[in-house]
């Protein structure tokens, strides 16, 4: 009798346990690095950060952003551009419910003069025109993607 008793309860543990959420964060340390060439010398630096991401089991979101920081052909940083972006996945599909985008100056010679973001399937999507004085224009796009496993990229 005692052993059944054992068992029984031992089995109710091991369901609660499977069925409890699961949570998990990856660490700050945890960066994904993209490099974009121009022809004009110029680059740009993508970052996704994942010191806010947080997936449960429970409700299958995810929550991430994207920071492109645009270099003149010197090196020195002239803008950045970031998508934050909420997802749903659920390990077939993903999809973008919110976008956000923000923006901070390096170079006080630029400007932002217009910006969005939206979302489109799986992908928040942040667009910005910057200019650098009169001659200088640059086209600024940060796209974060989220996979049916709920990975951004």
């Amino acid at each position: 009798m005692r052993k059944k008793m054992l068992m029984v309860l031992l089995v109710a543990v091991l369901t609660a346990l499977a069925c409890a959420p699961v949570a998990w964060a990856v660490d700050v340390g945890s960066t994904q690095r993209e490099v974009i060439r121009y022809s004009d010398g110029s680059y740009l630096v993508s970052e996704i950060s994942i010191d806010t991401q947080v997936r449960t089991r429970a409700n299958n979101s995810t929550l991430g952003e994207k920071r492109g920081v645009y270099y003149n052909a010197s090196g020195q940083p002239l803008f950045s551009f970031t998508v934050r972006g909420t997802f749903s996945y659920n390990g077939r599909t993903a999809t973008a419910l919110r976008a956000s985008y923000s923006y901070q100056i390096q170079n006080s010679a630029w400007r932002l003069q217009s910006g969005r973001a939206h979302c489109s399937g799986n992908q928040a999507v942040a667009e910005g025109t910057f200019s650098g004085g009169l001659f200088f224009s640059r086209q600024a796009k940060v796209t974060l993607i989220c996979s049916p496993d709920g990975r951004l990229s």
